[in-house]
């Protein structure tokens, strides 16, 4: 073992007393602070604010199981792939395809919120940020997988919709086309608690709460990967300069909202 490889302290911690504090980690982050979040809670969002929201959440919800299947081909041990596949088994219905959670939400777009789906255009930053979620869980180790799933995503869910859901009312959407948001309100905690112990069970390795930490924190140290774009590029440009448009900046931190 390299000096670079020796394990730290925290890393040597107990798997239950290193999670705990990857849960404290994430329960203190910035990102529960954000402006999305502050004008859910204050109801300063519309039905047609909420109408750009999902529909670019729309192509993240609908390729979900596809980041459980990522992870699931990365694990060794058959008995937590196993605990994965009841997590796939209810994300798609169970014994009803029609229930499963990407058709519910659709629903909810369409009936709640009056989307045409197929009228629905999909940000560059909103494509960089799936294509991120689909390289971190088909590509990455098991760990960096598992957490990014667990600590970064599932594990925040009931929060994150509990605040969506106060805005949404609050926007006049009326209670029966929540029942997406309610179902992982409930069951999501118990994902998560599957993918935790996928977590805990690599909590041994050297390097564990950092390299845990940076995928919980999810794809933002690759927000310098999305592409400047070139807005009359499809139609041609004449003689001269022409400005090159910065996505991670236009469709990554400018509120569309505000703006």
């Amino acid at each position: 073992m390299t000096a670079i490889d020796k394990p730290t302290t925290r890393d040597l911690m107990p798997a239950a007393g290193a999670i705990a504090a990857l849960h404290d980690f994430e329960a203190a982050h910035a990102f529960w602070h954000n402006d999305l979040f502050a004008a859910c809670r204050a109801g300063q969002l519309s039905a047609e604010d909420f109408r750009f929201v999902f529909s670019q959440y729309y192509l993240y919800s609908k390729n979900f199981t596809r980041y459980l299947s990522g992870l699931m081909a990365n694990l060794e041990d058959d008995r937590l792939r196993a605990q994965l596949a009841q997590n796939l088994w209810e994300e798609a219905g169970e014994r009803d395809i029609e229930q499963r959670h990407a058709e519910i939400f659709r629903r909810f777009l369409v009936d709640g919120l009056g989307l045409d789906l197929v009228a629905v255009q999909f940000l560059p930053a909103t494509q960089h940020f799936v294509h991120c979620f689909l390289e971190r869980t088909r590509n990455g180790t098991a760990l960096q997988a598992s957490a990014f799933l667990s600590l970064g995503t599932e594990a925040i869910v009931a929060r994150m919709y509990e605040i969506f859901v106060q805005g949404l009312l609050k926007a006049g959407i009326a209670e029966e086309h929540l029942r997406f948001f309610r179902i992982h309100m409930a069951c999501d905690d118990a994902h998560a608690a599957t993918l935790s112990e996928i977590v805990a069970s690599l909590a041994g390795r050297p390097g564990f709460v950092g390299e845990a930490q940076a995928a919980l924190c999810g794809g933002t140290e690759s927000m310098s990967n999305a592409p400047y774009l070139l807005k009359g590029a499809r139609r041609g440009y004449r003689m001269g300069p022409a400005e090159a448009v910065d996505s991670m900046v236009s469709d990554g931190l400018t509120c569309a909202i505000n703006s």
